[in-house]
């Protein structure tokens, strides 16, 4: 999502959850590379797990999804 004529938030919707993955200039938000380190640093954030269990989200249903995320269907 844009949030001014330069910057974005990419974010991902996870049931009733939003998780904020980045916050960019847009030549670097969509960059593969940064966005795939991201990820991999959500699936071990310890404290956003923490958050996901006190919403009744499964750790290993949220961390497949999140590793879902860009692959070509």
């Amino acid at each position: 999502m844009h949030i001014s004529e330069h910057f974005v938030v990419v974010y991902l919707i996870f049931k009733n959850a939003v998780v904020f993955i980045n916050l960019d200039h847009h030549d670097k938000a969509y960059d593969s590379e940064i966005t795939s380190r991201l990820v991999k640093h959500l699936t071990e954030d310890e404290s956003l797990l923490a958050a996901l269990e006190i919403a009744d989200i499964q750790m290993m249903d949220f961390i497949d999804f999140v590793r879902s995320v860009g692959k070509k269907k």
